[in-house]
């Protein structure tokens, strides 16, 4: 088993590319199960939040050359507390908004249109709140079991 972890990719699609690109030949040239933990903060500041996101979410749901574990970050929990409830406009003056979600928000209007913005977001939120905090390892490393996690959900 190889686990492999990444964390604050916010929205880099060429360094999440990269990644993907990579895993993808490791997992098609090893005998062992590969996994991509992405510990959190994989939306906003850059443009390519959206399209990253929807990538992971099919990735997750269906099975590929590697195995993808998104955990939740605080730009997650952002989002969701500014989303959840999402009914006509993005919330503009929110925390949210103002720490790089506007790229995301943007990104979504572009995907998606205005006219279906808001079932596919609600979608998005909806899978974003059931991401977990944190995942235990049953390695050890210096004799102690490891977890990795970032911020904690409501």
């Amino acid at each position: 088993m190889r686990n492999f972890i990444v964390s604050d990719l916010h929205g880099d699609g060429n360094a999440y590319n990269s990644i993907i690109s990579y895993l993808e030949n490791v997992a098609s040239s090893s005998d062992e199960e590969v996994t991509l933990y992405i510990n959190g903060d994989l939306i906003d500041r850059g443009y390519d939040s959206a399209r990253m996101l929807l990538d992971v979410i099919s990735r997750m749901i269906n099975s590929g050359p590697f195995k993808v574990e998104y955990l939740a970050g605080n730009h997650e929990l952002m989002m969701w507390q500014d989303c959840h409830d999402l009914e006509h406009s993005w919330p503009v003056n929110s925390v949210w908004f103002h720490n790089g979600g506007y790229k995301t928000a943007f990104g979504f209007e572009a995907m998606f249109g205005s006219d279906k913005l808001n079932d596919n977001v609600n979608n998005i939120v909806n899978f974003i709140s059931n991401l977990k905090i944190y995942h235990k390892f049953n390695e050890t490393l210096n004799g102690k079991k490891n977890s990795i996690g970032a911020c904690k959900m409501p």
